[in-house]
């Protein structure tokens, strides 16, 4: 039979997540999704991933849910309706919908509301979870915080404490670099056992879909939440660390307004800690042995052995200033070196994604009167803001196709090879 060209090129491009299969690779056990799209372009991945441990097979979901979390946002990205088969929680079917449109409204030119089709939806019962409590972690001031403040010595309610935590390969260290989170999760693994938090691993393939196309920043909060979802049988409840406070919330992929839309009817998705200004989480954790041993928020790993800072990357140096204020810098033992005031101007050198917070620090310092800080943080505020300016228009109104290509180009270096 004979199909007409244009019957092709007028067919709606929709996104298709497939039924999820199990496999077994040495000491993993994998669930994988095969992925459809179109418009995404050639180098999208086949299929989308996540890994973990054999021993945790018990508790591990069949569900398309984590797929599904994961994978809207680029369907609302390149403007594809989205097809996911297999079975679905019918709460997260519908907190999809909702989830969307708060990314459509916060970035109406990056991400378009499209239809989706669920080929079954499932209502899971409590029954079916051993109803664990999980934080999101990755040994920076979010969620060290977050295990802080959910143990029994914060958190009187005891439905509410912290018994586990989640630490995914893949995100902030890509799979090229296995040495360096088998270090930091045996690292971690040993100080969090010390106060009754277990430790999970897991690896996924989901910076992948993002690389080049979107933001990570937009879309790592689907993965994370995905991964915990894959988890259905054994969590209740997982705590997503805030970045920002309520006062200070933007566009990110992980929010107050959006993270709880991912729930299921068994898994509880809470978005934790944005009652408070991360110089107070700082504040609150500066007396806390497993913070001045863990702390890592470099971006610069390659040049951060162990748990080390880098101390010149952007987060470390906004870091360092934050337990500067405080007068607690000495006490972490995770920055190399001495903080020098001169280096806070390295900081209009520095890339980084989202505006900084620069004028929260700024109004700190001035409140503590530390003019030493408050002068060269105004400064590198001010440049920030102009270069955010004519990046945001001059090179985003190029169509999407020359964007990806341009920074497949220019960023190769950092391409993921896992």
């Amino acid at each position: 039979m004979r199909v007409k060209w244009w019957r092709i090129a007028f067919t709606p491009a929709t996104m298709i997540i497939h039924t999820p299969e199990t496999s077994l690779s040495g000491d993993e056990i994998i669930l994988s999704a095969r992925v459809e799209a179109r418009r995404a372009g050639s180098d999208l991945p086949a299929s989308l991933w996540f890994a973990f441990p054999q021993e945790c097979a018990a508790y591990l979901s069949p569900r398309s849910d984590g797929f599904a979390a994961s994978l809207l946002m680029l369907a609302m990205h390149f403007d594809e309706p989205l097809e996911v088969r297999g079975a679905i929680s019918s709460r997260l079917a519908y907190g999809l919908q909702q989830w969307q449109h708060i990314f459509h409204q916060w970035r109406p030119e990056l991400f378009h509301p499209v239809e989706m089709k669920f080929e079954r939806l499932y209502v899971p019962t409590r029954n079916e979870t051993a109803g664990c409590v999980a934080t999101a972690f990755s040994g920076g001031l979010d969620s060290l915080y977050a295990v802080w403040s959910n143990l029994p010595e914060q958190q009187p309610i005891p439905s509410a404490r912290v018994t586990h935590a989640l630490f995914v390969h893949g995100f902030d260290i890509r799979l090229h670099q296995p040495e360096k989170y088998a270090e930091l999760y045996r690292y971690y693994a040993e100080a969090l056992a010390g106060v009754g938090v277990t430790l999970l691993k897991a690896r996924t393939n989901a910076y992948t879909f993002s690389q080049f196309r979107i933001k990570w920043e937009y879309m790592h909060g689907g993965p994370l939440i995905g991964a915990a979802l894959l988890l259905g049988r054994l969590l209740g409840r997982f705590y997503v660390p805030s970045s920002a406070a309520y006062e200070n919330i933007f566009a990110m992929g992980t929010s107050p307004v959006s993270d709880h839309w991912l729930s299921t009817e068994t898994l509880e998705i809470v978005h934790q800690g944005a009652d408070f200004q991360r110089l107070e989480k700082m504040a609150a954790l500066q007396d806390w042995p497993v913070a001045q041993r863990l702390l890592r928020i470099c971006t610069n790993m390659e040049h951060a052995p162990g748990v080390n800072n880098c101390g010149r990357c952007f987060r470390c140096m906004i870091n360092m200033i934050r337990l500067e204020l405080l007068g607690a810098y000495s006490k972490f033992i995770t920055f190399p070196r001495r903080f020098n005031y001169v280096d806070i101007l390295r900081l209009i050198f520095v890339e980084e994604t989202f505006p900084p917070p620069l004028m929260i620090i700024f109004k700190a310092a001035i409140k503590t009167r530390r003019l030493d800080i408050a002068l060269p943080v105004l400064v590198v505020w001010l440049v920030q803001v102009t270069k955010r300016f004519f990046i945001d228009n001059l090179f985003y109104r190029l169509p999407l196709e020359r964007r990806y290509r341009i920074k497949r180009r220019v960023y190769r270096q950092r391409a993921e090879r896992g």
